[in-house]
């Protein structure tokens, strides 16, 4: 159960993006009022489609997320190794593993509270301290590091107790492509993909 908790923090985290110039405060609380009366009766409506909050996840990833700088920077240093068509074929494989992961940590969202510590500049990247309270009085803490651009913020990692999401992936990915080879990573992600997806229907 904790470990579900944790999903669901890092992916509040991701979801901080897309924000005008606006104080951190009001874009997090206006997108905590959104999973609650959008997201949660969407995911609760037993006529609902999995395509409709897949749709709705979809949408997130598009606009919410730093996708470019997600991708390349999950890989490490295999980004510049790999042709344009193999970075092309991550990022069409990235993206869907992205929308799969945030569907499965957002059905676990059940009415926790959120409370903002801090927010501070660090360079060119904007922190955010969150700390995450569950019904129970669970208390966990997170940094999500956001970048404005043109008005937009956008995230770009999220860390929880020192240890950032991406990195995790970075790690991960590495492994699999040192013991397997670049070619079958692409299909151990696709199966992991597809499996998510089947137990969300």
């Amino acid at each position: 159960m904790r470990l579900r908790f944790l999903s669901l923090l890092l992916i509040l985290g991701f979801l901080f993006g897309f924000a005008r110039a606006e104080d951190p405060r009001d874009v997090m609380q206006t997108f905590i009022d959104d999973i609650q009366t959008l997201w949660v009766p969407l995911n609760r409506d037993p006529e609902a489609s999995y395509d409709s909050r897949r749709a709705w996840t979809q949408n997130l990833v598009n606009t919410r997320f730093d996708f470019p700088q997600m991708s390349r920077s999950s890989m490490g240093t295999y980004w510049r190794r790999m042709s344009e068509e193999e970075q092309t074929q991550y990022r069409v494989l990235f993206r869907a593993a992205l929308v799969e992961t945030i569907i499965d940590w957002l059905d676990a969202y059940d009415g926790q509270t959120f409370e903002i510590q801090s927010i501070r500049e660090t360079g060119r990247n904007t922190e955010i301290r969150m700390r995450f309270v569950t019904r129970g009085g669970l208390s966990l803490g997170s940094t999500w590091v956001a970048r404005e651009t043109t008005g937009i913020y956008l995230i770009r990692d999220v860390r929880v107790s020192g240890l950032s999401l991406i990195a995790d992936f970075r790690g991960k990915y590495r492994r699999i492509i040192e013991d397997e080879g670049l070619e079958r990573f692409f299909e151990i992600l696709e199966a992991d993909t597809a499996e998510l997806r089947a137990k969300q229907d």
